[in-house]
């Protein structure tokens, strides 16, 4: 999957990058036609798409003269994935504490769960 540049070959990041794109496009379609919070879709998106740009900035050129700068072993976008990482699992726990808080006590042992009765007029 490389590609041949006069250094060398390289990494084809906008293919990796559009491969893994097709694959969360397909995973969020799937979560689309489940009954998830609103939010939901957000979160695994930021989630999802932080975590991939994170690694596969691991795997650019960093031996040539346009380069990008690196703070402490990073570039400025996998900062801004990790922000995004942090805050889509920050939402994805806060929407499972919901979902938990607002779930519905099950009854208890050998009692039935009675509903409402409804008048038609």
């Amino acid at each position: 999957l490389a590609v041949q540049f006069p250094g060398g070959a390289r990494h084809d990041l906008g293919l990796y990058d559009a491969l893994l794109l097709f694959a969360l496009t397909v995973l969020l379609y799937w979560l689309s036609r489940r009954q998830l919070l609103v939010g939901a879709l957000l979160a695994v998106l930021a989630l999802g798409y932080g975590a991939m740009r994170f690694l596969l900035d691991f795997l650019r050129a960093s031996d040539v003269a346009y380069a990008d700068a690196r703070y402490f072993g990073l570039t400025p976008a996998q900062y801004v994935a990790l922000l995004l990482v942090v805050y889509g699992a920050g939402q994805l726990l806060r929407r499972r504490a919901l979902r938990r808080d607002s779930a519905p006590a099950a009854p208890a042992a050998g009692h039935q769960l009675s509903l409402p009765a409804c008048s038609s007029s």
